[in-house]
């Protein structure tokens, strides 16, 4: 799982925020790590609303977020701070509109992710066991960033070998494969 600080799909917007990357360079850096980690689950911040961000630029985000197979996104709607550069920019975007837009973005978000957490069903995984909620049962945490429930023998900071069985709300349902050691 890798986290990137992608704040905006459209190269205007990005210009405008004087970030030094285009998304032309931000999707071949993630190609090039797709290729060093196949499977690797990419998480970004966006920011929406940013001055001069249209509802084009917005939708441009929307679309570079599907193109580059992010599937965790943290949505941050723009809020001007007094005395920052960018509360003084022209072409302000009204508040309601953020609004709107950042809770369309965490809609996506959503769909991108359950998408996600479906394509998992059937593959194995590598789970921290971190919370018996019942004898035998745990929550825990994949090396992808996932939060899974297992039906396994273990102890707390334990690392086992899992194998996906379905899906309940955003939690993965594994089954136990075998353990691989013991606590942290």
């Amino acid at each position: 799982h890798l986290h990137i600080p992608l704040q905006s799909g459209d190269d205007g917007v990005l210009r405008d925020m004087r970030r030094t990357c285009s998304t032309r360079t931000v999707m071949a850096r993630i190609e090039k790590l797709r290729r060093a980690r196949p499977g690797m689950v990419l998480g970004a911040d966006v920011i929406v609303g940013f001055p001069g961000e249209t509802r084009t630029a917005f939708e441009n985000t929307c679309r570079f977020v599907q193109q580059c197979g992010i599937t965790r996104l943290h949505v941050f709607p723009f809020s001007a701070r007094p005395g920052t550069e960018a509360a003084g920019l022209q072409n302000q975007v009204p508040s309601r509109e953020i609004a709107a837009r950042a809770r369309e973005l965490r809609l996506l978000g959503k769909k991108l992710y359950r998408a996600h957490l479906r394509a998992r069903i059937g593959q194995p995984a590598a789970v921290i066991l971190e919370q018996e909620c019942e004898p035998g049962v745990w929550f825990g945490t994949s090396e992808s960033h996932e939060k899974i429930r297992v039906a396994a023998k273990g102890k707390y900071g334990q690392l086992c070998g899992v194998c996906i069985i379905g899906l309940q709300e955003d939690v993965l349902l594994a089954s136990a494969a075998k353990s691989t050691g013991g606590g942290l």
